[in-house]
C-alpha cells in the first residue's frame, strides 16, 4: 500500500477529504486491485497453495485476529477505503516533511 501511495502521491496532491474525486482515482483503484491481487496470488504460489485453499481455510477459522486481517484486506478492495488510504498516507508524508521547529529562549 505504501509503495502504490508513493508511487502515485502527485494523483491525490491537493485533494480535500469530502471533495470530488477525478476519475483517475477510480483507474489508480482498478490498478492497485490487480497488484493486490497479483502480490497475493504469488505470495500464496511461493507458499504451495492457493486463493481458493485461502479462502477455505479463513471461513473455517474462528481466530479474531486472522478476521481482522481479511477485514483490513477487504476493506482496500472497496473505493472509499483506498482513497482515504490513499489520503491518510499523503498527509502524513506532507507532515513528516514539515522541519521540526526547536524551542527557543527569549530573554528580556
Amino acid at each position: 500500500v505504501f509503495n502504490f501511495a508513493e508511487e502515485h502521491k502527485a494523483e491525490f496532491a491537493g485533494a480535500v477529504p469530502g471533495g470530488e474525486h477525478s476519475l483517475r482515482w477510480t483507474e489508480l483503484h482498478k490498478g492497485f486491485q490487480k497488484q493486490f491481487e497479483g502480490q497475493l496470488e504469488s505470495f500464496l504460489t511461493s507458499l504451495g497453495s492457493d486463493l481458493p485453499t485461502l479462502q477455505a481455510a479463513l471461513q473455517d477459522d474462528d481466530d479474531p485476529s486472522i478476521q481482522v486481517m481479511v477485514d483490513v484486506m477487504l476493506a482496500m478492495m472497496e473505493y472509499t477505503k483506498f482513497v482515504d488510504a490513499m489520503l491518510r498516507i499523503l498527509r502524513q508524508d506532507a507532515e513528516d516533511q514539515i522541519p521540526a521547529v526547536e524551542e527557543v529562549e527569549v530573554r528580556s
